[in-house]
């Protein structure tokens, strides 16, 4: 599993290789080199091989873009397998979008395979967690999403992202209801120390939400007024706005009234 891998997994040395190589131990399929052709790329994504010398994010991904708008799957995967040379700290954002795209063509083991050689290669950057973890929620495979989850707010506690992603994980994770919740509080405390100072009110503000989901309001109030205390004084609005609907929902109109009224 990614996960698994990633729990043994060393750390990117200088002679890994892309994933779209094909000497590589995540071996993909050998892809023509000849279909690349710089000059029907559009002029953003430069007209160059781009090696370690003339290497660009942009250009490399305007030019993968342009081929999957044109429906040459073949053409960008080529392009991909061009980075082999170029270090994993300047390709790692080109090749996420290469496993986004296999995503998308419903490439599934290509994708996955993608996604493993980022999280042992690249495991300092944020949204190669993030996106793998929703690449494994989209394929239904919730404990691996939260395995990866896990393994990724390990590495980047202060990623806010992730922690939402986590919190949501929990929340549609198939358990019983009791187990579940104790699970996403036990997120939430974890979180409101690790995650950015700036994002803890969110943090609060969602878990709010999901305990209102889940028909505990009272907790779903003592969120809410946590969220209130982290929150700077011109995002409070939000918070009042959303315990109001709260309150909508479970038909306590004169306390939704009030909190209206504090949100204008």
């Amino acid at each position: 599993s990614s996960a698994g891998a990633v729990a043994g997994g060393s750390g990117p040395g200088p002679g890994a290789h892309s994933p779209y190589d094909g000497h590589s131990r995540f071996r993909y399929p050998a892809y023509s080199m000849g279909r690349w052709e710089p000059s029907k790329l559009p002029r953003e994504a430069g007209g160059g091989t781009p090696g370690p010398a003339n290497y660009t994010t942009s250009g490399a991904l305007a030019a993968i873009k342009h081929h999957e708008r044109m429906g040459n799957l073949g053409g960008a995967r080529s392009l991909l397998g061009l980075l082999r040379s170029v270090p994993i700290d300047k390709s790692w954002r080109t090749l996420l979008e290469g496993a986004l795209l296999e995503a998308r063509a419903a490439e599934t083991p290509a994708a996955r395979r993608v996604f493993k050689f980022l999280l042992q290669h690249a495991p300092w950057y944020g949204p190669v967690w993030h996106e793998a973890c929703r690449f494994e929620q989209r394929c239904n495979h919730l404990d691996e999403a939260l395995a990866i989850a896990e393994f990724g707010l390990q590495q980047l506690p202060r990623y806010g992202p992730l922690w939402f992603c986590a919190l949501r994980l929990h929340e549609c994770a198939p358990r019983e209801r009791s187990d579940q919740m104790r699970a996403t509080r036990a997120l939430v405390e974890r979180g409101v120390r690790s995650i950015s100072k700036d994002l803890v009110w969110k943090l609060w503000f969602e878990a709010a939400q999901v305990e209102e989901r889940a028909g505990n309001l009272s907790r779903s109030r003592a969120a809410y007024v946590q969220s209130v205390r982290a929150c700077a004084p011109n995002l409070r609005w939000k918070v009042w706005l959303g315990g109001a609907r709260t309150e909508l929902c479970h038909r306590h109109y004169e306390v939704a009234a009030a909190l209206l009224a504090r949100a204008h």
